[in-house]
């Protein structure tokens, strides 16, 4: 049996790098508007006092310093601050849908290690009903507590 090895040219692996580096960049960008966007659907302010520019200006200023801060609250505390400080009024709303849009977030870690864990052959058909049973009602409770939010029926 003959094996062949391949060459590799240092050239060739440059290039490679490249791409990949500005294919990540391009995911990233994407991934900070998609979180813009996200956070545009969970505020309630009506006024429109932030622009779309805002919103994803905001997302990119909070992961920077996310990167340079342990864990991932100081972001969005930062965030926090600089949208109380740049809007008029109605800064409560614009504050809240900033802790709102965290946990979606990790309400949608949660779901997709759901899926996982339903998809996982280490468990018993039973414990995944049972907890399938229980995550359903879980996210009958949020949507309706979002329902609640969103028509202000809390007053």
């Amino acid at each position: 049996m003959h094996l062949q090895l391949y060459q590799w040219d240092l050239h060739d692996s440059n290039e490679l790098a490249k791409s990949y580096l500005i294919f990540s960049l391009f995911l990233l960008v994407f991934r900070l508007w998609l979180n813009g966007v996200r956070w545009k659907l969970v505020n309630t302010d009506d006024s429109c006092q932030l622009s779309n520019w805002d919103y994803f200006r905001y997302m990119i200023i909070s992961s920077s310093f996310n990167l340079v801060t342990p864990g991932s609250l100081g972001g969005d505390l930062l965030r926090g601050i600089w949208v109380g400080n740049d809007i008029k009024f109605n800064r409560t709303r614009n504050i809240l849908s900033i802790f709102f849009d965290r946990a979606i977030g990790l309400f949608s870690l949660f779901f997709i290690g759901l899926l996982a864990f339903l998809g996982s052959s280490f468990f018993y058909l039973k414990t995944k009903i049972i907890i399938s049973i229980f995550t359903f009602l879980l996210i009958v409770m949020l949507i309706f507590l979002v329902y609640c939010i969103k028509k202000n029926l809390f007053h």
